[in-house]
């Protein structure tokens, strides 16, 4: 996935650039920087995790191998996709009136696509590909800024610990009241530690 992203940037034009991302975001944003460090400037992630050896999280006990196991969420959620994401993402938040009906109806009608549930699936099956490329990567530390923020209800200051293990130049910290979606509960918040970090103004 990192390289599909190198390689679109690289169709666009854009050789050298900043990159962010959010929760499975992070993950792949993280080896975008390893694999290509010529082109990352700068990295910022937010409630994202590396699946190191080192790192603990509370998450929704039910939630990663239900995932994991073959066929069943394929099975199961084949026509429940809204009812599935609406509770999912309730126990997730601090702030309910985050993610709108509209939205909902959005991330469900995306969710029903033929194969999105299964390749959505993928991505935690990977987990332990993902574990061997990580450790692997994490050999030689990212040497560009990072910024790194969890979110207070969900990975709080994992996210931080989990790229400080990887990088030297890291900063961050916990977000404040919120939950695990970071960017609909507190955009203001992302929006100006984003600017910051990036050393970008806007009139």
């Amino acid at each position: 996935m990192a390289k599909d992203v190198h390689d679109l940037l690289n169709q666009l034009g854009y050789h050298s650039y900043f990159i962010a991302g959010h929760d499975f975001g992070g993950p792949i944003a993280y080896a975008l920087s390893a694999a290509y460090p010529e082109s990352v400037r700068k990295l910022a992630v937010f409630e994202s995790l590396l699946l190191l050896p080192t790192e603990k999280v509370a998450l929704p006990a039910w939630f990663v191998p239900f995932f994991q196991t073959p066929e069943i969420p394929e099975m199961l959620l084949k026509g429940r996709e809204r009812e599935f994401l609406k509770t999912w993402m309730n126990q997730l938040t601090i702030n309910k009136s985050a993610i709108s009906g509209e939205d909902l109806d959005e991330y469900a009608r995306t969710y029903a696509l033929p194969g999105a549930v299964e390749a959505g699936a993928e991505l935690y099956r990977a987990f332990p590909k993902d574990l061997e490329d990580n450790t692997a990567s994490s050999k030689d530390k990212l040497t560009i800024p990072v910024l790194a923020y969890g979110a207070e209800s969900v990975m709080k200051d994992n996210t931080l610990l989990s790229f400080q293990a990887v990088a030297n130049n890291v900063r961050g910290g916990v977000v404040p009241d919120c939950g695990h979606f970071v960017p609909e509960e507190q955009p203001e918040f992302v929006v100006k530690q984003l600017l910051a970090f990036l050393g970008v103004t806007y009139k």
